[in-house]
């Protein structure tokens, strides 16, 4: 990512490699970009800039009045935050995060269970879901790493994932009924799971009534714009490597 800021700055900018030193630069500059550094930095008459490059949307579009975001040495694209954000996010972000699940729910997917279980195990009780064991095979997957890990997965940990990838398949099933199949599960994780919604076809009012749990709907963030229109490019540099 590409920051470009019109201050001039009367103090050298230095090269920055410790995390350390970065802050504290942030820092600075964000209270130059807000005004509340009148002595440290003034917007110039002059044309003048300060060229940022960073792997942080969050400083990128706390400090930039202009952005570019680049990939294998290619510039991508160019704009405001806003105006990137309206250009490659074609879709709304939703965010839930599923309650816990009671001890009572737990302790009834384990009644049959060992106290751990093998690989073999695990995966004959995907067999009968495919959603499931589509779930098992994600990024991030905690049933998953634990038996890359260790051989074998708690009984509590995999009862408390087959009991969230049901809420999550649910969710993700009433989206679609609302939304068609432009919904897309973006991320899961425990609790927290993050979809995509089209911009157009979907009834907000009617999808805040229906949600019991907590939720907030948001424009993509600068993150998640940067991770979508990058991974093409770095995909093709892959293949072509």
């Amino acid at each position: 990512m590409l920051g470009l800021k019109g201050f001039a700055v009367p103090y050298p900018v230095p090269l920055i490699t410790s995390e350390t030193a970065r802050k504290s630069e942030f820092l600075r500059l964000r209270k130059v970009r807000k005004g509340n550094l009148p002595a440290v930095a003034q917007p110039s008459s002059t044309p003048s800039a300060v060229l940022l490059t960073t792997h942080s949307m969050e400083e990128a579009e706390a400090l930039s009045s202009r952005l570019g975001i680049m990939a294998e040495g290619q510039l991508l694209t160019v704009g405001t935050a806003q105006q990137i954000k309206e250009k490659h996010g074609s879709s709304q972000e939703l965010v839930l995060r599923l309650r816990p699940e009671s001890e009572e729910a737990l302790n009834q997917v384990m009644r049959d269970m060992s106290s751990e279980l093998e690989a073999s195990s695990v995966m004959a009780m995907l067999e009968s879901t495919p959603w499931r064991r589509a779930a098992y095979y994600r990024p991030r997957c905690i049933v998953r790493l634990q038996l890359e890990q260790r051989g074998c997965v708690e009984a509590s940990v995999l009862a408390e994932w087959w009991l969230q990838q049901a809420k999550g398949h649910a969710i993700e099933e009433f989206l679609q009924s609302l939304a068609g199949d432009r919904v897309e599960l973006a991320e899961d994780f425990g609790l927290y799971w993050r979809f995509r919604l089209p911009r157009s076809g979907l009834s907000l009012p009617q999808l805040f009534q229906q949600l019991e749990d907590r939720y907030t709907v948001s424009q993509a963030t600068l993150e998640q714009i940067f991770n979508s229109i990058t991974e093409g490019v770095d995909s093709s540099s892959a293949q072509a490597a």
